[in-house]
């Protein structure tokens, strides 16, 4: 069977579901940034204006909002764009917090709405920001405290998330075995391509595929040749 989606692009206030001729979204944890490609035609966007796509088949989900960082200049335009993370790489703040916590800085320097890790941090240190990006400061916040296995990313509502891989119990799905087109074992992480592309799947879900209870590391849809694919790079959890 083919599965047609439907799809909504939106830039800046204008809304366009006829010139987009390919994309790669690429959602993962491990990025921090969201990002996304786009080949569209008739449509003259702009640096810095903001982009939504949506995908679906009755309904449409979104899959990326964020922001244009780049255009080509052609009759058919290429566009890069990313998540609202580009402004935590692009703000600069000087600021300093003594015997703190992890919570504590990035409940003060982000200023969006916050999913949090529940870890408790028995260790406090002396903090200084100095003119840096929020991005450097989240790094240096993840080498004080030694945080190896802990990511950070936007959700697609513009939640800002700041997890444990490892403790993270919250979403939970499942794959039916009938939109499973292949699975490939790889060293770090198993790769799934799906013949129905789902929309409603995100980075950190946890997901059974034939029994087995995996963590969603990236989801990538890409359209090309009008077709959609989905595939999802999971990490094993059983």
């Amino acid at each position: 069977m083919i599965y047609k989606p439907n799809f909504k692009l939106i830039i800046g206030d204008r809304e366009e579901t006829q010139n987009l001729l390919e994309f790669v979204v690429v959602l993962s944890a491990k990025f921090h940034t969201q990002h996304c490609e786009l080949k569209i035609s008739n449509i003259t966007p702009g640096i810095d204006e903001k982009i939504e796509l949506y995908l679906g088949y009755e309904k449409l989900y979104p899959v990326f909002k964020g922001y244009i960082t780049d255009v080509s200049d052609k009759q058919v335009k290429y566009i890069k764009a990313k998540d609202e993370y580009v402004k935590l790489q692009n703000k600069k703040i000087t600021a300093s917090f003594n015997r703190t916590t992890p919570r504590e800085i990035i409940n003060s320097i982000i200023k969006y709405p916050k999913v949090l890790s529940e870890k408790s941090f028995i260790q406090k240190h002396h903090f200084p920001i100095w003119n840096e990006s929020i991005d450097t400061a989240l790094r240096r916040i993840q080498k004080t405290w030694n945080l190896k296995n802990f990511v950070w990313f936007f959700d697609i509502e513009g939640n800002f998330h700041f997890h444990e891989v490892k403790k993270l119990k919250d979403y939970k799905t499942q794959i039916s075995d009938d939109v499973i087109k292949v699975i490939h074992p790889r060293k770090d992480f198993t790769e799934v391509s799906l013949t129905k592309p789902t929309f409603d799947i995100y980075p950190l879900y946890s997901i059974k595929v034939f029994q087995k209870t995996f963590l969603v590391e990236s989801v990538i849809h890409k359209y090309s040749d009008k077709r959609l694919n989905t595939t999802l790079k999971l990490s094993n959890l059983s």
